[in-house]
């Protein structure tokens, strides 16, 4: 995995990278964004099937083909995720 900001676990990088690198995938800015994607994508798949009577619950294919993509991100995903939310001026 490379050193990049998006995978540091702060002050613990330094002497105990070694020891921390099983925990980097999750616990990372880059595990952050990943989680908080594929849990947000879920959750509106789950409430567009279980609430269809709530505005905006139809989901065209388009949008439910993008959430199903979204809830199966993986740890690649997450620096473009991380782009695309400073873009947007999303906080994370």
């Amino acid at each position: 995995m490379s050193s990049s900001s998006i995978d540091a676990l702060s002050p613990v990088d330094g002497r105990y990278r070694a020891a921390a690198q099983p925990l980097r995938e999750l616990m990372s800015e880059a595990g952050l964004i990943r989680e908080r994607i594929r849990i947000e994508a879920l959750w509106l798949l789950h409430l567009a099937g279980a609430v269809p009577q709530l505005p905006g619950a139809t989901l065209t294919d388009a949008v439910r083909r993008a959430a199903e993509a979204l809830a199966r991100a993986t740890p690649a995903d997450a620096p473009r995720a991380s782009s695309a939310s400073s873009s947007a001026r999303i906080t994370m």
